[in-house]
């Protein structure tokens, strides 16, 4: 091979280098234009929200079955609610339209067995109820301040009371 004709092939070689070094980093951009593109918008995982606005929250469980609501109602009623495995609500908590608030338990089945109600005017009554949903025992403050206590039997006749 002439002189010539190796110079030739050296430029042709040093030109393709210069090419390919030039598509590099045409191809580097590219690839970092589209990481940029992929992370815009992404918030940093830092601080927690401070507040979230909602008429109603539904917390479930891993298979979709709902554990927890709390909520409001049309009537202004506020009320948080706990249902078991089962989906059968099992306590809860409110404070209803009137202003009157109350706490109750239930047994597996869904009936209320506790109640401990503060009703607007300020008296609080504790109720027990049976397996059948029948008052058995209430207590609590009538509006005059006075205690009272009623036990009832099955069929609601008292039993004892106090005063």
């Amino acid at each position: 091979m002439s002189d010539s004709g190796l110079s030739a092939l050296t430029q042709r070689v040093d030109r393709l280098e210069r090419d390919l070094r030039w598509w590099k980093c045409v191809a580097g951009l590219g690839g970092m234009l589209a990481v940029a593109a992929g992370l815009l918008g992404q918030a940093p995982a830092g601080a927690p929200v401070k507040s979230v606005d909602a008429e109603r929250f539904n917390l479930r469980d891993a298979g979709g079955n709902l554990r927890a609501l709390l909520g409001t109602t049309s009537d202004g009623a506020t009320s948080l609610l706990l249902y078991n495995a089962t989906g059968v609500n099992q306590a809860g908590l409110g404070v209803m339209a009137d202003g009157s608030t109350s706490v109750f338990l239930a047994n597996p089945a869904g009936r209320t067995v506790t109640e401990l109600t503060l009703y607007r005017d300020g008296t609080p009554t504790l109720v027990f109820r049976d397996r059948n949903g029948k008052t058995r025992t209430l207590m609590g403050t009538a509006t005059d301040g006075y205690p009272f206590a009623y036990f009832l039997d099955a069929a609601g006749n008292n039993t004892w009371k106090a005063p």
